[in-house]
């Protein structure tokens, strides 16, 4: 059987690892979409940035907590994203369905639209890892 600890820690270090990368994409887009540093006051910004926060800590507590397993803060920080990224794709598919452009064109929606899926299997896997982390014998634990 696969050992499970070790898919939770792959999934948290990928889950920092697609932090930073969404942290730097987010900064630099709202910081040209809302006009430089009034970015880092706009609700839509903030919001990421609480996302981020939860990112951190989720994939910290995981990885914190070896050898035993503790997915559910990260589980918890991934349903948000999986949450925040369908609510964005839903509203970049409105404004093309109305004939609008979108900021950087179709590569924003398709983009979106991948980071999104990413993050629904994401949360899937850790949902999943939460799961058998509850139902486990504590014995078979690894």
């Amino acid at each position: 059987m696969t050992n499970l600890r070790t898919i939770e820690t792959n999934l948290a270090w990928l889950t920092l690892v697609a932090l930073v990368v969404f942290a730097v994409v987010e900064t630099a887009a709202s910081w040209q979409m809302f006009g430089g540093p009034r970015a880092f006051v706009h609700p839509g910004y903030l919001g990421s940035v609480a996302g981020m926060v939860l990112l951190f800590a989720g994939a910290r507590h995981s990885l914190r907590a070896r050898p035993r397993p503790a997915p559910a803060v990260m589980c918890a920080s991934h349903a948000w994203w999986a949450g925040v990224g369908w609510h964005a794709a839903s509203l970049r598919f409105n404004v093309v369905q109305r004939g609008d452009q979108l900021f950087y064109g179709s590569a924003e929606l398709w983009a979106t639209a991948a980071g999104t899926a990413l993050a629904l299997l994401v949360f899937a896997s850790s949902l999943f890892l939460t799961y058998r982390s509850e139902v486990s014998d504590p014995h078979e634990r690894a």
